[in-house]
Parts: C-alpha cells; structure tokens; sequence
C-alpha cells in the first residue's frame, strides 16, 4: 500500500478548529505535542480534571453544541498567546498560561455559549494526554478516498476536517482504513498501531 500523508492537523482546544501543520515531532504512546491540550468545561463540571480522562460530555463539543464550529483558534505554543476568532475577526485573545490571559479568553466563552444554560466556563487544561475521546493518547486518522465515497453517498461536500484527524492519508482505495486495526503502519520515520 502507497500512500501520501496530504496533511497533519493539531487541535488545541477540542471542539474547536484546528491548526494545520508542516511537520510535527511525534513521541510513543502520546498525542500530538499540544494536540486538546485544552478543552472547555462548564458549570458544575468546572473543577479540575485533576489529570483524569473526563468522556467528552464533561465539557461543550460538537456534536451537541454546533454554535462552537462558527469559533476558529490559534495557539502559539511559545508564547502561549491563544486567539479566538469569529467570522475571520479576533473576539479573544490572551496568553491562555497566565491567570489574566485565561479569563478574557473564559469570559467570551461564558457569553459566547451563554444560551446554552450551562453556566460559567473554564479552559480546563491536560498537557500530557490531552482530551480526546478515548482514555488511550491516540493519533487519528482519516482516509480522503473514504471521505469522498461518503460525499458521493451523501450527495453534498463533507470537509475531512470535521471528522478531528491529525492526519488526512491520500492514495488508497476508500475504506482500505477498515483492514488496520491490529496492524502496524509506517508513516515516514514513525510506526503507528
């Protein structure tokens, strides 16, 4: 099997959307460096995590609340400067690792998700395992062959980024993803499982 690593994308707040990157140093049984390292709880889930993995109910997401697709993010990990932005136009921004900076960024979300009813929201925030939906630190990945048969069951266009992969794999029949589980892939310098 050939195939072509089109694209690797990190999300550094889960729910929200991602950063595309060049390349990326990966490390075994870890996420992506930064990937959901953040994620944002609400009302009576507000206390910390306290390292634990929390299913994605435990704080807003897609799924159930669509309004967050319409919020881009960017991260500078050095800095740790984090922007939020609606309709191509930042509404937030701090440095998310100091108190001042995390609570402008909380305070638009808090309004932002206001209707939902669910209370005050904190960036809750994993740095080694990050919130993903499995307890496992986990690298997704999505075959574009297999995102282009469902656009054609669907009839109308299906964007790859909504399915939350860090990888986009193109050049294999579509499904061919099905046929890996228990196996082992080599992708560049990296085995994966």
């Amino acid at each position: 099997m050939n195939a072509t690593l089109e694209q690797i994308w990190r999300y550094p707040v889960k729910s929200l959307d991602g950063q595309a990157l060049q390349e990326v140093s990966v490390a075994a049984d870890c996420l992506l460096p930064h990937d959901r390292r953040f994620a944002i709880s609400y009302g009576s889930r507000n206390q910390v995590i306290d390292g634990r993995w929390a299913s994605k109910n435990s704080f807003f997401n897609l799924m159930r609340d669509e309004k967050l697709a319409q919020l881009r993010v960017t991260f500078d990990v050095e800095s740790g400067v984090m922007s939020i932005l609606r309709g191509g136009r930042q509404v937030a921004q701090g440095n998310v690792t100091e108190p001042l900076g995390r609570m402008i960024l909380e305070q638009f979300l808090t309004a932002y998700l206001a209707e939902s009813g669910r209370g005050p929201v904190k960036l809750q925030e994993r740095q080694e395992h990050g919130f993903t939906d499995v307890e496992e630190p986990v690298v997704s990945l999505v075959n574009l062959a297999s995102v282009s048969d469902l656009e054609r069951v669907l009839g109308k266009p299906a964007d790859p980024r909504r399915f939350r992969a860090n990888l986009l794999i193109a050049g294999l029949p579509a499904w061919e993803e099905r046929s890996w589980l228990g196996k082992r892939l080599r992708i560049g310098d990296v085995e994966v499982r």
